[in-house]
């Protein structure tokens, strides 16, 4: 018996090999699935990074469009501002008109009344 126990019984030797076989198969497939993972996680890792780099440049261009934005408010505030002072400096030169307007209708009394009074005297010399 110790020496066919040595030899191995070929049911028990064919029963062990058809183990071994199962768990190289089984190996096999283990280490196929983990290459499938391995590629998965590779895979998810450059899209993660694709997505990090997206997300890098909408904040970068979301920050040039707020500065762009702020450059804009500041550009209209100093239109308003240049509106305001033109509207004032046409109120000023409205002003000025009408002063002299009244200037010139007094200086064209007083031109009509320096007339007459030049003629006036004139008539008075002559006469």
């Amino acid at each position: 018996m110790g020496e066919r126990a040595a030899q191995g019984d070929p049911e028990s030797t064919e029963g062990i090999g058809g183990h071994v076989q199962a768990l190289q198969l089984a190996a096999t497939e283990a280490a196929a699935d983990i290459a499938r993972i391995s590629q998965t996680i590779e895979t998810l890792d450059t899209g993660a990074s694709e997505i990090f780099s997206a997300v890098e440049q909408q904040a970068l261009a979301t920050k040039e469009i707020s500065a762009s934005m702020q450059r804009a408010s500041q550009r209209t505030e100093a239109v308003a501002q240049n509106v305001e002072h033109v509207s004032h400096a046409a109120g000023q030169t409205s002003s000025a008109i009408e002063e002299l307007t009244r200037a010139s209708s007094a200086l064209q009394k007083h031109s009509g009344d320096l007339h007459t009074a030049a003629n006036g005297f004139l008539e008075h010399i002559r006469a």
